[in-house]
């Protein structure tokens, strides 16, 4: 008896040895000083919160409870992480679907879960490039990094000439897009709207869902290989990852903070946050299982990049998807080496007499697996039932309509709440009633019928107590009561929206005195400039700065230095127009832009200017601070670029500091305001009675 056991264990170490040559007796892995495995995950990008489950399992010891160290890999911009797992730098990696792209050349890839539902992929372009649609891309200069491929899929189902396209490497920042360096960037919603915000830039939003193509995002990975040797290792790393995602979407300044702390300020608290308030609809695992993925929605995104030349349509997928929603795994059928070691395995088992029993308890495994899976997908195609478990679970608002008639069929208690309705009332409304662009939401669900689904509408909503907010709105087809209906889900993101509105108006105004700040100014000069090379009229620049503002600060401290500067905004924007634009240079300095203003009307407001600020003195406590102004007044001409404009505005501000200060000077080629009119201006300047002057009707200028 002892003697076949021997036969039979050297039979098997044989046969593992013929082979697995390359994998030794035993394969270890490296252990921390608490005896955990050291597991390496490759990032693809850095550190901030797009990777907060990851950071959360490490936080809360989700990773350590299942006996693993994870090393989170900071990503760098010249290596995808799908070659530093192939290359064995990494264990596991995050990606995106571009995964399909080495999978189609023969890379043994495994999918373990889609962390994101929706791909957070969208290219921004500059709004000052005269880019309204995709397809101005073409000639222009496209920044592109790993992950992209759906951005090119997307201008691929538009028609867009990818040949046409300048395409560019971009790095982790969106600098080179502030910069002018690119016209446009392939970029995350989630994160590259801030900073760009931040930097009082405009852009121009084009989104891939808006065609329909709608992928996974952030997918982790590893290699078959992987899989195969270390299938409890990588299950639990994929379940405690996804642990750590749902308790980070639940405590985001929680694990916003940890970020910070842990790895630097490169990403303000700020930042931080408005990517998690972005992630959370992307990752929509109150809608789904965490991770989850359908065959037949990778099937699709393969057909998709096959469809417009960017992979083989013959890329097979089985075996690459192991995880929530993939069904039984199929690594087996994958790796040759394991098919000819099960079999070999199997022999050895026959020989022995145990064959039999194995395969008998594995055909009853494989179908009670089988069977369960059918009686699932066959709960899923209850498509009414499970919508209305569904509507009535969800932790966020739900309305469902119908498709044709737009009357609402059912709602669920979230929404009742945003929208202040009792579900009895709403029944039979019109659902469009509750957007306060009932137009567009109808260009929406017309979008919807086409596509089957449409995502993240951003617009304003109201409530049954005429108030209002924000909403992202996303929506799909489905059969409710025998017909078809709208599904439309939607999310409370006046904070996002206020907050972004806060961060462009601290980009884009002075904090001291509430006007335009110098980039600003500039920004709108520039547009002004062009609306006059492209219609013609006139367009006056005055150049001011307060005299002897140093004397005030010296005698008043630089807090009545401020009073006197916010006191000459107050009766700047008392003394101008609705349409012109009052801007802060620096400093003392000041300049006004006057649209459809001859240099006759720019030169009297200057005077008035002048006469005001001398009759009136700002007032700080019981103290006066009188000052006065220069003001130098130039008309800009057809030929004129800013600099141009600015230096003779400049050179006229010189001439009247050095002729005396307290008063207007054009430059040399503009005529001084009749004498006869100069005193009934500054008569009505100094009382400050006679209103702004309105030498032309014009829309007003944007200020912020």
């Amino acid at each position: 008896m002892g003697g076949g056991r021997r036969t039979l264990g050297i039979c098997l170490a044989l046969i593992w040895a013929i082979l697995y040559p390359d994998l030794g007796w035993a394969q270890t892995e490296g252990k921390d000083a608490n005896g955990s495995e050291i597991v390496r995950l490759q990032l693809p990008w850095t550190h901030q919160f797009a990777f907060a489950g990851v950071y959360a399992a490490i936080a809360k010891g989700f990773y350590a409870d299942r006996g693993l160290t994870v090393i989170p890999l900071e990503g760098e911009p010249d290596r995808d992480p799908v070659d530093r797992v192939l290359s064995g730098d990494a264990d596991y990696g995050i990606s995106e679907t571009d995964l399909l792209v080495p999978l189609a050349k023969g890379a043994p890839l495994v999918a373990l879960a889609a962390i994101q539902q929706h791909s957070p992929k969208v290219i921004l372009a500059r709004s000052d490039t005269g880019i309204r649609s995709v397809h101005d891309l073409v000639g222009r200069r496209l920044g592109l990094s790993n992950g992209c491929l759906p951005v090119l899929a997307y201008l691929a189902s538009e028609g867009v000439d990818l040949d046409l396209v300048q395409t560019t490497e971009r790095d982790f920042t969106p600098d080179a897009l502030i910069n002018g360096t690119v016209d446009a960037l392939c970029a995350s919603e989630a994160d590259d709207p801030f900073l760009l915000n931040a930097s009082g830039l405009d852009v121009v939003t084009f989104s891939p869902r808006a065609s329909g193509i709608d992928f996974y995002g952030q997918i982790l990975f590893t290699t078959t290989e992987t899989l195969a040797d270390r299938l409890e290792r990588t299950e639990a790393l994929r379940a405690a990852t996804l642990q750590g995602w749902d308790y980070a979407m639940t405590h985001t300044r929680e694990i916003a903070e940890w970020i910070r702390a842990r790895h630097g300020t490169r990403h303000e608290l700020a930042h931080l946050l408005f990517e998690a308030a972005t992630l959370r609809p992307l990752i929509a695992s109150d809608l789904v299982e965490p991770g989850y993925m359908n065959p037949g929605r990778w099937e699709t995104i393969r057909d998709t990049y096959a469809r417009f030349g960017l992979i083989r349509r013959d890329t097979d997928l089985t075996g690459f998807l192991s995880g929530p929603g993939a069904g039984t795994r199929t690594v087996l059928r994958t790796d040759p080496r394991l098919l000819y070691g099960a079999l070999g395995l199997a022999l050895v088992t026959l020989a022995t007499g145990g064959i039999a029993w194995r395969i008998t308890v594995m055909n009853r495994r494989l179908a009670r697996e089988m069977a369960e899976r059918e009686e699932a997908e066959a709960q899923m195609r209850d498509s009414e039932n499970r919508y209305r478990t569904l509507v009535e679970s969800a932790p966020y608002p739900i309305v469902i309509a119908g498709l044709d008639t737009d009357r609402i069929l059912h709602t669920n208690a979230r929404s009742e709440s945003q929208l202040q309705i009792s579900r009895h009332w709403a029944r039979d409304k019109a659902l469009s009633g509750f957007f306060t662009d009932p137009d567009r939401f109808r260009g929406f669900r017309d979008l919807l019928k086409r596509k089957g689904q449409a995502n993240s509408l951003v617009t304003q909503m109201r409530t049954t107590g005429n108030g209002a907010f924000w909403a992202d709105v996303s929506a799909s087809i489905i059969t409710f009561d025998g017909e078809p209906a709208v599904f439309a889900s939607f999310s409370d993101i006046s904070e996002t929206k206020a907050m972004e509105q806060r961060l462009r108006d601290l980009a884009e105004t002075d904090p001291l005195t509430g006007v335009a700040n110098r980039r600003r100014f500039l920004d709108l000069l520039e547009r002004e400039m062009e609306r006059l090379r492209r219609y013609g009229g006139d367009l006056c620049l005055l150049q001011m700065d307060l005299d002897h503002f140093k004397s005030i600060n010296d005698r008043f401290g630089h807090a009545g230095g401020d009073v006197a500067l916010r006191h000459f905004t107050t009766v700047c924007l008392s003394a101008l127009r609705n349409c012109d634009l009052l801007g802060r240079m620096g400093g003392e300095e000041f300049a006004a832009l006057l649209p459809g203003t001859g240099t006759r009307g720019a030169m009297l407001t200057a005077e008035r200017l002048c006469a005001a600020i001398r009759s009136k003195p700002a007032v700080d406590g019981n103290r006066t601070i009188d000052f006065t102004v220069s003001i130098g007044v130039t008309d800009i001409r057809l030929d004129d670029n800013a600099e141009s404009a600015l230096a003779r505005g400049d050179h006229a501000l010189y001439r009247a500091k050095n002729e005396g200060r307290n008063q207007a000077v054009g430059d040399l080629e503009a005529p001084s305001a009749p004498p006869d009119e100069i005193p009934e201006a500054v008569e009505a300047a100094a009382s400050l009675d006679s209103g702004p002057l309105d030498s032309a009707i014009l829309p007003p200028l944007h200020q912020g």
